[in-house]
């Protein structure tokens, strides 16, 4: 650009920008080909990192986040596709009741340490190898392996708070991206644990990227307390209307 006389900066940066959204536009005419569905991922990170370059061509470690977090998101995203989100018609219906009988089952038998350890087997199993999660059903295997009890029940600690805390920003908060999901999850309170859990699965795998097994065991433990308040909780409301 020197060499060709362009030395304002805004004309630059609309340049550069014009360039790489017509390289974009080039790689996502070729995928639209038959012949390359499915065969790559275009990940957009166009406008992701703003201000945090290290120099032209690199971004710094604040920005290397952005995007790998980008890139998480999205193959996580599809790799769940391969699960709930992939079926149609009836085979859809017949796997988000499965998952919420399995979730309802799971909340009613395990003690939370239990599931908290479960959620953690099956989240490190699918970071090393997501079609050898268990499938979407109660079957509970718990931290078999030697001394890895404490381990997985940390990640799923981890996890749980974390996907928690999503959760209530969803049920709880007024971003209109979360719109859809938070009127899902008002039509179902109050009605049966099998209701809700089969609208947190959908929620959880669609919305958040989980895996279906893995989002199973989160909806167990959510409907068992989050969504679910104890009898204490009930009698105590319930007194007070009574006063």
């Amino acid at each position: 650009m020197e060499r060709l006389g362009i030395v304002d900066d805004p004309l630059r940066q609309q340049l550069v920008a014009h360039i790489v959204d017509r390289f974009y536009s080039a790689l996502a005419e070729i995928l639209r080909a038959p012949s390359m569905r499915g065969q790559i991922e275009l990940v957009d990170c166009r406008g992701l990192i703003r201000g945090e370059w290290y120099d032209e061509l690199h971004p710094r470690n604040s920005g290397y986040a952005r995007v790998a977090q980008k890139f998480d998101q999205h193959i996580t995203a599809r790799i769940s596709a391969e699960g709930l989100e992939s079926m149609s018609g009836p085979e859809a219906n017949e796997g988000m009741t499965r998952a919420a009988s399995a979730a309802t089952e799971l909340a009613a038998t395990l003690h939370d340490d239990d599931l908290l350890s479960e959620l953690g087997r099956r989240a490190t199993l699918a970071s090393v190898d997501p079609s050898g999660v268990v499938p979407v059903d109660a079957e509970f295997r718990g931290a078999a392996l030697e001394g890895m009890t404490d381990i997985f029940l940390d990640t799923g600690k981890a996890i749980f708070k974390r996907v928690n805390r999503q959760l209530h920003g969803v049920m709880c908060g007024d971003d209109e991206d979360n719109a859809a999901d938070r009127e899902k999850l008002k039509s179902v309170l109050g009605l049966d644990d099998t209701a809700i859990a089969g609208v947190l699965v959908q929620i959880l795998v669609g919305s958040f990227g989980l895996l279906p097994a893995v989002a199973t065991v989160v909806a167990a433990l959510l409907i068992k307390h989050v969504l679910k308040p104890s009898l204490e909780e009930v009698c105590d409301i319930w007194g007070g209307m009574l006063d």
